[in-house]
């Protein structure tokens, strides 16, 4: 079609240049839209992994964390331990814990690096990294990730149930390491505030896998209050409760999770002075689940394992010392 002679063309090629211009001084803003659509893309690739185990999706999982790690921008990072969280939790599952526990030590360093403009994105990979290493048995490593997931979790100014919960989870975790490293009133004081926080939530407006939270939290203050000298049936009655409801209501498969053995394990634990017969039932039961669990994923569930079995064998010897509880 052809253009009239008089038509002036002037506004669309001064329209042209101001888009060129803008362009090229937003060019970082949209790098950073480009990042959060290729973080949408990594979820749901993530998402595709865990559903179905898919190959596919899993490998171009690995090609977008081999590109986000070539990105020098701040913007990216979030994406990237985001990303990295991924790859640990799918090694982790498999129990190829020595990757799962490098991805999850990057993931962690990556979100140390923007915590101080968005510490609330930097709790989740700390806590991953601080609970990963309790699995494996490493307190000491453990410990001060898990005082910075929680450091980052208070400084977080969201208050959202969502973020509660997330808070709830990492002062649990917390404190049964601080129970093991022999702080057992910081451990008791720590498990009652994620406990009072869990109770004030209105769990409706939470997806019903974030129950967890509820039952480590009981778990937590369950073996805190025992080392204290203290009645914790209680609170680990509740944790087995709240686990039941969980499995059968769908949330967890019965063996998707160390939940269940753990809170039988607390059972037992707080029971021993009172009821030693129910105690040993408990133990026996908290040892066959992690028998079960320790046959699928050897490395991840070591502990567990070990640390059921040695509750039995105090049981069934009065002389003996019973052992501090697993993570």
């Amino acid at each position: 079609m052809a253009v009239p002679a008089d038509l002036d063309l002037s506004p669309l090629l001064v329209g042209v240049g101001l888009l060129v211009f803008g362009l090229y001084l937003n060019r970082n803003a949209i790098r950073e839209r480009r990042l959060t659509r290729r973080l949408r893309r990594i979820t749901r690739r993530a998402d595709r992994l865990f559903a179905r185990e898919d190959a596919v999706a899993a490998t171009r999982l690995r090609q977008d964390t081999a590109r986000l790690r070539r990105r020098t921008a701040d913007a990216v990072l979030p994406s990237l331990a985001e990303a990295l969280l991924w790859h640990a939790d799918e090694h982790g599952t498999a129990g190829r814990m020595r990757s799962a526990l490098a991805y999850a030590e990057e993931a962690a360093a990556t979100a140390d690096r923007y915590a101080e403009r968005d510490p609330g994105a930097a709790v989740r990979p700390n806590l991953t990294l601080g609970r990963m290493l309790a699995v494996l048995d490493d307190d000491r490593a453990a410990l001060p990730r898990l005082r910075q997931a929680h450091a980052y979790a208070r400084l977080d100014p969201d208050r959202d149930p969502a973020t509660d919960i997330q808070r709830v989870l990492v002062a649990a975790n917390l404190s049964l390491v601080l129970r093991r490293a022999g702080a057992v009133d910081e451990a008791v004081q720590l498990a009652r505030w994620a406990v009072t926080v869990d109770r004030g939530l209105d769990h409706r407006d939470l997806p019903a896998f974030t129950g967890a939270g509820t039952a480590y939290a009981h778990l937590a203050l369950a073996l805190a209050l025992a080392d204290a000298g203290q009645d914790g049936r209680a609170a680990a009655e509740e944790s087995r409760q709240v686990w039941q409801t969980l499995i059968e209501t769908g949330a967890f498969a019965e063996d998707e999770t160390d939940g269940p053995a753990y809170a039988r394990y607390a059972l037992a634990y707080t029971l021993r002075p009172f009821d030693p017969a129910a105690a040993a039932a408990h133990a026996r039961a908290a040892a066959v689940a992690a028998e079960r669990l320790h046959a699928r994923t050897p490395a991840r569930y070591a502990r567990l394992l070990t640390q059921a079995q040695a509750l039995v064998r105090s049981l069934s010897a009065p002389a003996g010392t019973p052992p501090r509880s697993p993570s």
